[in-house]
């Protein structure tokens, strides 16, 4: 930015300066003030026409002005009134993208020939002329905020001549990329202000200067046009001698070139035409517009000169309307406003073409055409045939736009980010890899995509929006701070074994139809099985559901089926074809046909048709390394609610099949609930028709939900309405691609996780875990808010641990704080018969010698976890009694283990069917035989036998064929007493 002054003289008070501000001291200015840095090469271009814009409302001249986001300040100066000119206070602003004018605040005091400055969303105001004023001098420093619209006195140091007595001329105030604040005054050279230091430094005084100071200035050249170059070279153009008070004449073509490294002036080409009170803006292509000017302060002529720093060269462009006016530069626009009119004229830059004729550094200029690195005003092009094509890594280049020929290549790797102002058109191969990232930071929408299609890894949308024009693939990343219009173009957020794209809503969406992905992991279960799945968008069916393919599938897909029939049937479980897609209505249990319990809840959708509800979730039997994908017309963002829960008075009742509804993962912890508890369930497929549930609550567990997971939550009583309300709030913000497990965060709770592992197998289908931890306000029983149950026994051989608290079974318990010993009652069930092992694989925030007891009383052993591992020959069955997790207590004696313990006695299935056998297993018979008995509901005897026995389980068949459906009783009686089971004959 360049202030010019008018033909008309300014009076200024007389004075002398301070030692510190008259000494003829060079001043280490920063070497890359504008551009791109040392040797950034000038280019071709062309500057066209000027136009006219909207003009002030009232004019005003000869003041302070500046440039902050895409509007012009114009504040003090003069204003012409019918009976002449007087200083004014007035601030009137230019909006550059409504072409508009409007008044705002006045400043503190009027002023002129003021100078002004743009730094840290304020305008700031330095020295100036005062009407009126004696010694001493109201301070010129003051500070104008656009957010309020006010004007304050700055904290700065008042500007060095001002302070000593003078008012000041200010011809021209900027901003360096080093924070400091440059000052030129007629006559007086370049002062620099530090703040870091707070402190004026010493004068830059441009050359000649062979006459030395007149009353404390330097009068040998007066009134030069002065800019940065794209290198950081200091260049004065032209001015003059002043002839009498404040008139100029004598107007020089020199040209002086200041290099702030060596501090030392030298010549370059002169001006074609001798001026001076021209103006200079450094254009986006690394020419230098010298514009306006003329012979004397009385005698402008509207020319624009041309140099190129590069080549030392000189043209000349479209003559202005106007001689002289303040002047700015907005991407490829330089903006010229006058008292009476705005003008502007647009520089077209040509564009820079890939070689690779030293290397694939983006960075390289030996790369480029004409020996330049591009920056944000070029357009590049990368064309085919060569045998080194472009690589962007750890580096963040900016291009205008980049057009990629067919056959031509392009990659981004990790680390890399490329910035463009203008469209990526694609016709080429373009490639990605980890955080390379493509972002587009344009002020009007850009358009991505071409003939090829575009795969990115990382996709960043600027606050102007972008669109496509090609298919598209985001597989990591997209991050909306303005909309993305998918215009009909295939658009894919991508998931595969390496990782799930998800997107980040900052401000924008992505508009138009989009089809989203979900990776299935093959961890626990490669073939087909049942996955939890929630789609991350709306406006899509059941028709609009794929099942995709990729190379580390091992089996292919199945067909999405669909059964009604499967909701009606008196055994679903033979219905043809049986369905695999399922959703989950919690009515269903107790009221239909079929297995018992928590699996009636299980219902086929009716139709293709079906719409995919936001935040609901449906169960898919697929194999793994295969993915889900489905195409919607929207997106899902904002708040998504699902309300309406209930809870039956049924044992098993009140779950729910929710689903994360965003593309992009979720915290658990971060969604809104209403009578519905804390814990979270998600499934884990083992084989193709079984699994078990992992759950979190609580900080135990993992909170992060996957994009497209479905999970369970139960309403917490019989009669209540549940509701959950997800949000963006909910939704991760950093990338991440969590798959059906995490690790938990840092734990600062007592913690125990016991686990239970069937030796001689591997992996989570060979294992089960239980949580017990303290927290104030948690109870021994069960609490919403602290515990989660266990939802079923695992299926497949995968064992189920958990604790038996009454009638529930609790995946996860919380305890009351304190020391106060406890025994926990655990449930194991082993699926298949072997050696079992219990490990405490974490102990945390517990007294070191403080053991952590595991007793089976079957064996009568007490076995302190912490001196490693407790292995056990188990039957195939469910114990709910034989072992004990003691916390708390103290060491026992070897004669004080002894506990009495009655015994154990399990029935499976029950209730059972008279068609199949039932399997009795005893645990803690005593004595050689043992005798069963068979009761009715009246307690006479249909069944008895004697049996041998050997140890202490007795594990065998009872015949129930023949048997009327009802309620009976067993018995397993020994020396040891009478163990007693209900059983029901269905």
């Amino acid at each position: 930015m360049r202030l010019l002054l008018p033909a008309v003289a300014v009076a200024t008070l007389a004075g002398s300066l301070s030692a510190s501000a008259q000494a003829p001291q060079r001043v280490t200015l920063p070497a890359n003030t504008i551009g791109s840095g040392s040797g950034a090469a000038a280019r071709s271009s062309a500057l066209s026409a000027w136009t006219s814009l909207a003009k002030m409302p009232q004019e005003q001249y000869n003041g302070g002005s500046a440039y902050l986001d895409g509007k012009v300040y114009v504040f003090g100066g003069s204003l012409q009134t019918r009976t002449g000119r007087e200083y004014t206070d007035k601030l009137q602003v230019y909006d550059i993208a409504t072409n508009t004018w409007s008044t705002k605040a006045s400043m503190l005091r009027p002023l002129a020939s003021n100078g002004g400055v743009a730094k840290d969303g304020l305008i700031y105001n330095i020295g100036g002329v005062y009407l009126g004023y004696n010694s001493p001098i109201p301070s010129s420093s003051m500070t104008y905020n656009p957010a309020t619209d006010t004007w304050a006195a700055s904290t700065l140091p008042n500007y060095p001549r001002a302070t000593s007595g003078n008012q000041s001329i200010i011809l021209g105030e900027w901003l360096g990329p080093d924070g400091k604040i440059y000052v030129y005054e007629d006559r007086a050279g370049i002062s620099v202000f530090d703040p870091a230091t707070n402190a004026w430094l010493n004068d830059v005084i441009i050359p000649p200067n062979s006459g030395g100071p007149l009353n404390g200035y330097y009068s040998d050249r007066s009134m030069a046009a002065i800019a940065f170059d794209a290198n950081g070279l200091l260049h004065a153009f032209g001015g003059g001698k002043e002839d009498m008070a404040y008139y100029y004449r004598d107007a020089v073509t020199t040209h002086s070139v200041y290099n702030p490294a060596t501090r030392v002036w030298t010549s370059a080409a002169p001006l074609p035409k001798a001026k001076l009170y021209a103006s200079v803006v450094l254009g986006p292509d690394g020419n230098m517009y010298v514009l306006g000017g003329g012979a004397s302060s009385t005698n402008f002529v509207p020319d624009v000169q041309i140099y190129n720093p590069t080549t030392n060269t000189w043209t000349v462009g479209p003559s202005l309307p106007a001689g002289n006016g303040y002047t700015f530069v907005q991407g490829n626009d330089i903006y010229v406003v006058t008292s009476t009119a705005t003008y502007k004229a647009t520089i077209t830059i040509s564009g820079i073409t890939w070689t690779g004729a030293v290397s694939s550094s983006w960075t390289d200029a030996g790369n480029w055409s004409g020996g330049t690195v591009p920056t944000a005003t070029d357009d590049v092009t990368i064309p085919a045939g060569l045998s080194r094509y472009p690589s962007i890594s750890t580096s963040t280049p900016t291009a205008k736009q980049v057009t990629l020929a067919s056959g031509a290549q392009l990659s981004i790797a990790e680390g890399g980010t490329l910035s463009l102002m203008g469209n990526f058109v694609n016709n080429g191969a373009f490639s990605a890899t980890g955080s390379g990232t493509l972002a587009f930071s344009g002020s009007t929408v850009q358009v991505l995509g071409g003939t090829a299609p575009t795969t990115l890894q990382n996709l960043t949308v600027g606050p102007a929006g972008a669109s496509l024009a090609g298919p598209v693939t985001v597989q990591r990343l997209l991050t909306l701070t303005g909309n993305l219009a998918t215009n009909a173009q295939p658009f894919v957020l991508a998931s595969s074994s390496a990782g799930t794209a998800m997107v980040v809503n900052s401000g924008g969406v992505v508009t138009g139809a989009t089809t989203v992905q979900r990776y299935i992991d093959a961890a626990s279960n490669a073939g087909f099985g049942y996955r939890h799945y929630s789609p991350a968008v709306l406006g899509a069916t059941l028709a609009n559901l794929n099942i995709g393919t990729t190379p580390q599938a091992t089996t292919a897909p199945g067909p999405l089926q669909i059964n009604a029939s499967y909701n009606f049937a008196a055994e679903p479980s033979l219905v043809t074809p049986f369905p695999t897609v399922l959703a989950y209505d919690q009515s269903r249990v107790g009221a239909v046909a079929g297995s018992d319990g928590f699996n009636q809840g299980w219902v086929s959708p009716s139709a293709a048709s079906q719409s995919l509800v936001a935040g609901r979730g449906l169960t898919i039997n697929e194999p793994a390394g295969n993915f889900f994908e489905v195409t919607g017309s929207t997106l899902t963002s904002a708040s998504v609610g699902v309300s309406g829960l209930t809870r039956s008075s049924q044992a098993e009742a009140g779950w729910h099949l929710l689903g994360n509804p965003y593309p992009s993962p979720i915290d658990w912890n971060r969604v809104s609930r209403t009578n519905i508890d804390a814990a979270a369930y998600v499934y884990r497929s083992l084989s193709r028709y079984e699994g078990g549930y992992t759950a979190y609550v609580n900080g135990v567990g993992t909170n992060i939900i996957p994009q497209g997971q479905a999970f369970f939550v139960r309403v917490s009583s019989v009669g209540a309405f549940g509701s959950v309300a997800f949000s963006d709030a909910s939704r991760e913000t950093t990338y991440s691609a969590p798959g059906y497990a995490r690790p938990a965060g840092t734990e600062t709770r007592p913690l125990v996780q016991l686990t239970l592992q069937r030796q001689g197998a591997t992996g989570t289908a060979s294992q089960d875990e239980f949580y017990v931890y303290e927290q104030a306000g948690a109870t021994a029983g069960f609490d919403a808010a602290y515990d989660a149950v266990k939802v079923q026994l695992n299926g497949g051989q995968q064992p189920s641990l958990y604790q038996v608290v009454g009638s529930e079974g609790l995946a996860i318990q919380g305890l009351p704080t304190g020391s106060a010993p406890r025994s926990l009652s655990l449930g194991v069930h082993a699926a298949v018969a072997g050696t079992y092992s219990f490990s405490a694989a974490q102990i945390l925030n517990l007294s070191a010698t403080e053991p952590v007891w595991l007793e089976d009383k079957l064996s009568g052993t007490w076995h302190n976890l912490r001196e490693g591992a407790y292995s056990v020959a188990l039957s195939q069955g469910l114990s709910t009694t034989r072992f004990v997790l003691h916390l708390h207590q103290a060491a026992i004696l070897a004669n004080a283990k002894a506990r009495t313990w009655q015994g154990e006695l399990q029935l499976y299935p029950n209730p059972a069917s008279a068609a199949a056998p039932l399997t009795l297993v005893a645990n803690g018979v005593s004595g050689s035989w043992v005798e069963l008995v068979l009761l009715n509901n009246i307690g006479q005897a249909v069944w008895q036998q004697q049996l041998p026995v050997g140890g202490q389980e007795l594990r065998t068949t009872v015949p129930v064929a023949g048997l009327t459906p009802g309620v009976y009783t067993v018995q397993v009686r020994s020396q040891a007493g009478v163990l007693t089971h209900k059983l029901v004959i269905q």
